[in-house]
């Protein structure tokens, strides 16, 4: 499991994204994550993908910020400390 991606990050893991041929090989990921690094820049938010197959994972990732996943966030300075 990759523990976060930021814009940086996914620049840099592009290649695992892309077959190669260039074609995404991960059912479409690629184009989810530069999304959701799109709505984390531009709204400041903060994403996680977790396996919704895994019982309880989906559940625990809404109540525990630190669930099993992929953090998907703006800065590797996360979580913001004030």
């Amino acid at each position: 499991i990759v523990d976060m991606i930021t814009p940086e990050r996914f620049e840099a893991m592009k290649s695992v994204f892309q077959g190669a041929s260039g074609v995404d090989v991960t059912g479409g990921m690629m184009e989810k994550v530069r999304l959701m690094l799109r709505l984390s820049r531009d709204f400041s938010l903060t994403t996680r993908i977790v396996n919704g197959l895994t019982p309880k994972l989906v559940y625990e990732a809404l109540i525990d910020s630190t669930a099993t996943g992929t953090l998907i966030c703006a800065s590797a300075n996360y979580p913001p400390t004030n």
